[in-house]
């Protein structure tokens, strides 16, 4: 198995694109930010997406984008050192198809009220070969190409476009 991941920031949002190559059928799962305190996280899951809250209001939201087709939490205790009970969301492919796929998920760690469907239909994504193509609510795009050659470029709403590697 082989995956290689790219990280696009973006205010409290992390959007990672995952390219799987595996066997037909491995299992591929990725992790939200893990959520401790000293009461058990509220957890609450739908298609999806999973997002664990703690009684101060602070989330932790996972939300599958492309290639997830189902998510859950981990709930531990006495496994973090910031709190006794912890959980953390996760998303969910069982059946990778076989060859090269994508998987893009959405995380997020936030004090804000958070909607995880609402959340997910606001980024639009496109997979075209290597290159997946996100696109933010104000019009923004990202597009983030892996395999043998390596990309990045921003094209914000109303800025310059940033490309790695330049040129």
């Amino acid at each position: 198995m082989r995956v290689e991941t790219a990280s696009v920031v973006r205010g409290p949002w992390e959007v990672r694109v995952h390219r799987v190559t595996a066997p037909q059928g491995c299992a591929v799962r990725d992790g939200g930010y893990a959520l401790a305190g000293d009461h058990p996280p509220d957890v609450h899951t739908g298609p999806r997406w999973a997002r664990a809250v703690r009684p101060d209001g602070l989330a932790s939201v996972a939300v599958g984008l492309h290639g997830f087709h189902a998510a859950g939490a981990a709930r531990a205790v006495d496994a973090n050192a910031y709190g006794v009970c912890s959980a953390t969301p996760y998303l969910t492919a069982p059946d990778h198809p076989g060859g090269t796929a994508f998987y893009v998920s959405l995380v997020a760690l936030t004090g804000d009220r958070v909607d995880p469907a609402a959340l997910g239909a606001s980024v639009a994504v496109a997979v075209d070969g290597d290159r997946v193509t996100l696109t933010f609510p104000d019009g923004e795009r990202v597009e983030v190409t892996l395999g043998a050659e390596p990309a990045y470029a921003r094209y914000p709403a109303d800025g310059t476009p940033v490309r790695w590697p330049a040129g």
